[in-house]
């Protein structure tokens, strides 16, 4: 790749990363580059759980404040719930890789995915 194509190739993934593009498939294909080191992608990753980690908040409060008491009890008492059964499924999925430095990024890429469903799970609920 010449420079000024790794130049725009650069600026793609920073504009994948900055924006709603995560929304529709899980991490930007930049996250696996090729020319990534394990470290690059653990940050892509991490970015990609922040990025759904936050629309899954913004939705559960969304939601939660359209609810009675008692509908917000049980709304909080699932999400609860819901970590730990998410936690736990991502931690199985590592399990093939388990010990080797692809286990994290199974773990990671679980997270994200299972998150960024529970995202759009709970907008659906709010009516967006």
């Amino acid at each position: 790749m010449n420079a000024p194509q790794h130049f725009l190739h650069r600026i793609s993934i920073f504009g994948l990363l900055g924006t709603a593009s995560f929304a529709f498939g899980g991490l930007p294909p930049d996250c696996y580059d090729p020319q990534n080191d394990t470290h690059a992608i653990k940050q892509c990753q991490w970015k990609a759980l922040e990025y759904y980690d936050a629309q899954l908040n913004r939705n559960y409060h969304q939601l939660k404040h359209t609810l009675s008491r008692k509908e917000q009890s049980r709304l909080r008492n699932a999400q609860r719930a819901w970590i730990v059964w998410r936690d736990k499924e991502c931690a199985f999925e590592g399990y093939p890789m388990r010990g080797g430095s692809a286990e994290q990024h199974f773990v990671n890429d679980c997270l994200i995915r299972l998150t960024r469903q529970r995202a759009v799970g709970l907008r659906s609920l709010v009516g967006e």
